[in-house]
């Protein structure tokens, strides 16, 4: 090797360490890693199957695929939603929305898992609920024991929307350090659930 080809290759690998032991990139590695535990996380709580690069891969979108088929987004953040977790404290699932938008749903991870099982609910029972909400119902019953509650807000759910709408996602599952996991989707698959018939996607 010539002594100037020599010295170009002990510059570029000088600088590939330099560049792995900066900040930026230890703090994105870190983050990817958690992203990818977060991912295998949920993929387990629920029987499903991690998408491998976080659905980078073409034709393969999302980052988790349920057992129903759904389609998911997996979002972890050191905090976040604390409007939705105090909602859900209080209601089976919460209804929200920002000002002349369509509905969206959450509910924590477990009542979740439980309604994967749920084949009794009625289509019909579901639809009259929304439509209560949508009349301007705050809370409204399913069936029995089973409310959801309404919330409005002029705004604040941007970034929800956004989650749920890459790679046109079936549901979003958010969770906060420290707090329970949640799963938020829209009017579309909240009836599908709810009323469940959860076989193939919509």
């Amino acid at each position: 090797m010539f002594p100037a080809d020599a010295e170009r290759a002990r510059k570029r690998a000088e600088a590939k360490r330099e560049h792995k032991a900066s900040e930026a990139y230890v703090t994105g590695r870190r983050s990817n890693q958690k992203g990818k535990r977060r991912e295998r996380e949920v993929a387990k709580l629920l029987g499903g199957e991690r998408v491998p690069l976080s659905g980078a891969l073409e034709g393969h979108p999302n980052d988790v695929i349920l057992p129903n088929g759904w389609r998911t987004e997996v979002k972890a953040r050191r905090s976040g939603l604390a409007f939705l977790y105090s909602w859900v404290e209080n209601a089976d699932v919460v209804a929200f929305r920002e000002s002349g938008r369509p509905w969206l749903f959450g509910m924590t991870l477990q009542r979740f898992k439980l309604w994967l099982d749920v084949a009794d609910l009625r289509r019909q029972a579901v639809a009259a609920a929304i439509a209560a909400l949508e009349r301007g119902a705050d809370r409204t019953q399913i069936a029995k024991n089973l409310a959801i509650e309404a919330h409005e807000r002029k705004s604040g759910f941007k970034a929800i929307r956004q989650w749920l709408a890459a790679e046109n996602a079936d549901a979003l599952i958010f969770k906060a350090d420290r707090r329970d996991w949640l799963v938020i989707m829209d009017e579309k698959h909240s009836r599908n659930l709810l009323s469940g018939t959860l076989a193939t996607r919509i």
